[in-house]
């Protein structure tokens, strides 16, 4: 068994050039009664298109004599092979696991003593799930021309998307969502 796993983007290139140039791939080389595997060094919220890929012995047999891959019995490294009826496989396009930041952060209302806040909830990719949002705030004080602040913290449900913030008549607050 093999498993191959190149970024999507990469894949659909390989596929519409006309010389199929190679494309570099991260490979596991399983036993033939694998039914799973772990595949590390993938980049985050990347789309990826896997092949789980039967090497059968006729595959090697059908190689032209002198053909490296019929001498060592294994597909080389790192590379994608390429279709062949005794190299058959089963795709599926996934997206790794990964969190975008939260969007479009504004302020809807303010009082004397308080901020309303409104943004749009961050996108999650693959298997991660929102578990909730950490707002950080920072009042500063203006005291001989520099700025004094001490930072404060607050953790909201994770299908919030608006939150009202206390804050002093005198002061200004940086945020950060």
């Amino acid at each position: 068994m093999r498993v191959d796993v190149v970024p999507r983007t990469q894949y659909d290139q390989h596929m519409a050039a006309d010389d199929h140039h190679e494309v570099e791939t991260i490979s596991c080389d399983l036993p033939p009664d694998a039914t799973s595997t772990v595949v590390s060094g993938l980049t985050e919220k990347t789309d990826y298109v896997v092949a789980v890929r039967a090497v059968t012995a006729v595959y090697f047999d059908m190689l032209p004599d002198g053909h490296a891959a019929k001498r060592t019995r294994r597909l080389a490294a790192d590379r994608l092979p390429t279709d062949d009826a005794w190299l058959p496989a089963a795709t599926a396009v996934v997206t790794t696991s990964g969190t975008d930041r939260p969007g479009d952060v504004r302020v809807i209302k303010t009082t004397p003593d308080s901020i309303t806040l409104e943004w749009t909830l961050p996108r999650t990719y693959g298997s991660d799930q929102l578990q909730g949002t950490v707002i950080r705030w920072v009042s500063f004080v203006e005291s001989f021309m520099k700025l004094h602040g001490r930072e404060q913290t607050t953790n909201i449900d994770s299908s919030a998307s608006i939150l009202c913030l206390p804050q002093s008549v005198s002061t200004s607050a940086a945020l950060r969502v």
